[in-house]
């Protein structure tokens, strides 16, 4: 009997992937099997990966289709009773991850861990939305709507819980009995909506703050860059959870406006030079005239709401295009300069 499934999907990552792999199979006293999906990479990762001799290590190559069909093709190939989802650009901590393993009983539907974020030195460990213990479906389905819901709003106080794949334990069992799969078509938040679509079903589960995972930022991170079609990408997401719930999302109007500025603020950086501004305000214009983005304005509630934030509001609501792009223009140029004026200091 095979008790975990590491899945891990593969695209260009020469750099990572034998590292990711041969970390994963220092795990000594637990059955398991890692499972890479070759997302039709063009690089050195299928040799990185035919060089590594070990039973425990199957290879799925597929022609290049996402992210979300490389983790569910590796999926419906798995044979562990848990399934642990890992970017081959990150790191499990395996020796944490067996010292944990002997500590629960395997009965959930899920597991939730901690996590820490690694941003070249520095190790920063994320806090659960949850104290340590045992939960019911109750409280599987309010922490779901975090993802979507309560944790963007200016209404509401809340712990952040954003829902990424590698801090859990899934069920395998509970995974295909709710037909539970990585939504196609979508390439971005699509972590997201499975960890919604999980918590809208799990009838019990258990966390721990145990730090098992590290994820890593690099500068050319696809989740940190711009994209022409992030937008429709966001809101695409947000219909898709709205529809798993069955229309009780709420905060709407919130959510989007943190939409909107997420893409003005990728906009501004991806075209910083002063010789790109066009580009930068071409892009700002597109969101501003999407017509969703300015029903949530008009119908927003700022009962809580900074000045500076009401300000901002009042300039997206009246399409001060220039201004806008200058105030994220300066707000990123100051935090640039900030830094490395602290790095000389250092």
């Amino acid at each position: 009997m095979c008790r975990i499934s590491f899945i891990v999907p593969a695209f260009n990552v020469e750099k990572y992937i034998k590292k990711c792999v041969e970390e994963i199979l220092k795990i000594e006293h637990f059955e398991i099997e890692v499972i890479v999906v070759n997302d039709g990479s063009t690089d050195k990762t299928l040799t990185q990966l035919e060089n590594i001799k070990d039973r425990r290590l199957k290879i799925i190559s597929q022609c290049n289709q996402g992210v979300s069909v490389a983790r569910n093709n590796g999926l419906k190939n798995a044979l562990g009773d848990y399934i642990f989802f890992i970017d081959a650009d990150d790191k499990l901590r395996s020796k944490q991850l067996e010292k944990y393993l002997f500590n629960i009983n395997f009965d959930m539907d899920l597991y939730m861990f901690s996590y820490c974020v690694r941003k070249k030195r520095k190790i920063k460990k994320v806090a659960l939305p949850l104290d340590e213990g045992i939960y019911s479906a109750k409280d599987a389905k309010q922490l779901s709507f975090y993802l979507y819901d309560v944790q963007f709003s200016k209404n509401y106080k809340s712990k952040y819980f954003g829902g990424k794949v590698y801090q859990y334990l899934f069920s395998r069992k509970f995974l295909i009995e709710n037909d539970i799969y990585f939504p196609i078509g979508i390439n971005f938040a699509e972590d997201c909506i499975f960890c919604f679509h999980v918590f809208q079903n799990v009838k019990c589960f258990q966390v721990n703050s145990e730090c098992l995972y590290e994820y890593s930022v690099y500068d050319d991170s696809a989740s940190h860059k711009y994209r022409s079609n992030l937008w429709e990408e966001l809101t695409l997401a947000y219909n898709i959870a709205n529809d798993i719930s069955g229309d009780k999302l709420s905060n709407r109007n919130e959510i989007f406006f943190f939409y909107g500025n997420e893409v003005i603020r990728r906009a501004v950086m991806n075209f910083l030079s002063f010789k790109k501004r066009n580009v930068a305000i071409s892009k700002i214009r597109q969101v501003l005239n999407d017509q969703e983005y300015q029903l949530a304005l008009r119908d927003m509630k700022y009962d809580n709401w900074t000045i500076k934030e009401r300000f901002m509001l009042i300039l997206c609501r009246n399409k001060k295009i220039k201004l806008i792009y200058f105030i994220f223009w300066l707000k990123i140029n100051l935090k640039s300069r900030m830094k490395y004026v602290a790095n000389i200091f250092k």
